[in-house]
């Protein structure tokens, strides 16, 4: 027969719980794998240059319209379109900004973007050189409060990369502005920025 004495019970309780404590750490803590496969997300608001593997992006402002236009192409919408004029400064060598991997995520989780019925991106590019050029995204009005655009360093905004999240600021008052605008928005033909 086992006697229990006051120093085993205590010594037996501390082992018991410090096995509880472990358990609920461990099934807090992220699984690896998980955390390497999600992307670098980089977050910051229209004006803030946000720092990636290939480039620094800026989004210098947001507009919207049912028509948008390029220098090849014009496209209308039953929703609306909405244009985020941005910078693009390659780092280390000429890569140009992917429009196609491009997405604007509701608040709800929706996404929007993609191929496009219009051509948009800074395509030619140098390293060091800052180009201005727009990203085009045809949306249905209800999903602009509370969106974000996400701007991927490579080929895609899911990948394990670095992935610009930009804050677009768009409350309920801000959404209902860009989504009741009419007309058309003209898309600049991506140009090398003036100093």
């Amino acid at each position: 027969m086992i006697r229990l004495t006051r120093d085993g019970v205590i010594t037996a309780l501390l082992v018991v719980a410090a096995l509880f404590v472990g358990s609920l750490v461990a099934e807090r803590m992220p699984d690896p794998a998980a955390v390497l496969d999600r992307p670098f997300e980089r977050h910051a608001g229209i004006g803030a240059p946000v720092p990636m593997r290939t480039g620094t992006l800026t989004v210098t402002g947001i507009r919207s319209g049912t028509q948008v236009s390029s220098y090849l192409d014009i496209a209308a919408t039953q929703g609306v379109w909405l244009v985020a004029d941005v910078e693009w400064t390659p780092t280390t060598e000429a890569f140009p900004l992917n429009a196609h991997a491009a997405r604007v995520v509701a608040a709800d989780g929706r996404r929007y973007g993609g191929t496009s019925e219009i051509a948009t991106g800074c395509t030619r590019t140098q390293a060091g050189v800052t180009f201005v050029c727009a990203l085009a995204f045809e949306m249905a009005p209800t999903a602009l409060a509370g969106a974000a655009l996400h701007v991927a360093a490579s080929s895609s905004v899911d990948d394990a990369d670095d992935v610009a999240v930009i804050d677009l600021g768009l409350d309920a008052a801000g959404a209902a502005a860009l989504a009741s605008a009419a007309g058309r928005v003209v898309l600049a033909e991506p140009h090398v920025k003036e100093p």
